[in-house]
């Protein structure tokens, strides 16, 4: 009974990890997307210049907020794994 649980919580915590990844990944495909949009509507130089820069903005803040996500996952899925042992 007890690997069976366990195998069972691991599948669980992956299909977890699966679904937020998936989620913020779709959020972030809007943003970039919106951005994008704003991009084509710029006519000169520097504001093109000045949305990419916007655009790369966004998407490092995307980055970090999945690397977030995924730290926190992982220290609660270990927080959880520590207490049942």
């Amino acid at each position: 009974m007890s690997k069976e649980k366990e195998r069972l919580k691991k599948t669980i915590d992956l299909h977890l990890k699966k679904f937020v990844t998936a989620y913020f990944k779709n959020e972030a495909e809007v943003k970039i997307s919106r951005e994008v949009k704003a991009l084509k509507k710029y006519s000169f130089k520097d504001d093109a210049e000045k949305a990419m820069a916007e655009l790369l903005t966004v998407s490092k803040v995307t980055k970090e907020l999945l690397q977030q996500e995924e730290e926190r996952l992982v220290f609660e899925s270990m927080k959880r794994n520590k207490g049942e042992a």
